[in-house]
């Protein structure tokens, strides 16, 4: 009955396909792609631990310590936001003994930063908007400002996790999450020391691939950094392209190579587990 199952659901799927038509199935589980899913199981089945430690960097108005605190229920919290408005705000919201709050850019050096600070608190960054982008434009109209009163320049202190994390006695980061608009690749190079020992356990990045920051990244400044100390790619979010989306962008998965093998050997043992992924056997011989 699986099998039958299987059968027509890809002929249903390749009788859409005809008409331009895509099915997408969107849920909590692993095998739907889901990130609280992802960092969920990975918690749960491969770092086993009583306490998590999380890192935010680029912690804007809370939302991913909102986030990590429902997927981990003991966890503690290393949050940095370097914009002045944004960090108070942070500070009236979270008082709890498990969140430090940092008002600090995480980089490559200790030394002090240009920040551009956007009236759509969401492009903040290092680097200044793609002038006269679409980007650029459509949080202009969204915001309600004209062009001069859109851009602040905000001269803001900054740190490297290395040196926080020596600072703080921190042996090791479960999860670090890096949201910072294009400066990814320079907060990675300022964990080196910890990359190295492998003390990462799983990074969370955003990549910005569209026309939208003067500077744009790469997979290989990424990769560049992070293969050096064996860490995997092992989730891409979503796919589309900068043709139609000019701002296009997507989240990334990277896990340390002991959690990786790990993973490898769930396939290699043909596991099965519930919501995550399928044995193959004969009445399921189609492997995801």
């Amino acid at each position: 009955m699986q099998m039958l199952f299987t059968i027509l659901k890809r002929k249903i799927v390749s009788v859409l396909r005809l008409f331009n038509v895509e099915l997408k199935i969107k849920k909590n589980f692993v095998k739907y792609n889901s990130y609280n899913a992802i960092h969920s199981f990975i918690a749960s089945y491969f770092i086993k631990k009583n306490n998590f430690t999380f890192f935010d960097i680029g912690a804007h108005k809370g939302e991913s310590i909102e986030r990590f605190e429902k997927i981990l229920k003991n966890t503690t919290i290393h949050a940095f936001e370097p914009t002045p408005n944004l960090f108070a705000l942070l500070k009236k919201k979270y008082s709890k003994e498990n969140i430090f709050l940092n008002n600090l850019a995480m980089s490559d050096n200790d030394q002090a930063q240009t920040l551009y600070s956007y009236k759509h608190s969401l492009m903040n960054s290092m680097f200044p908007v793609k002038s006269n982008s679409k980007f650029q434009k459509s949080r202009i109209l969204s915001t309600n400002s004209s062009t001069k009163e859109f851009e602040e320049k905000i001269e803001v202190k900054s740190t490297t996790i290395d040196d926080y994390c020596n600072k703080n006695k921190i042996e090791e980061i479960d999860f670090l999450k890096i949201d910072t608009q294009g400066f990814e690749d320079k907060v990675l190079a300022g964990a080196k020391e910890m990359l190295k020992k492998n003390c990462i356990n799983v990074i969370e990045l955003e990549l910005i691939i569209g026309i939208a920051f003067e500077r744009t990244i790469s997979f290989y400044d990424i990769e560049n950094i992070v293969n050096k100390f064996n860490y995997k790619l092992i989730s891409i979010d979503h796919a589309h392209n900068i043709i139609a989306f000019s701002n296009y962008q997507v989240n990334l998965i990277y896990v340390k190579q002991e959690i990786y093998k790990k993973i490898e050997n769930l396939h290699l043992n043909n596991t099965e587990i519930p919501g995550v992924t399928k044995a193959v056997s004969k009445s399921h011989p189609y492997s995801y």
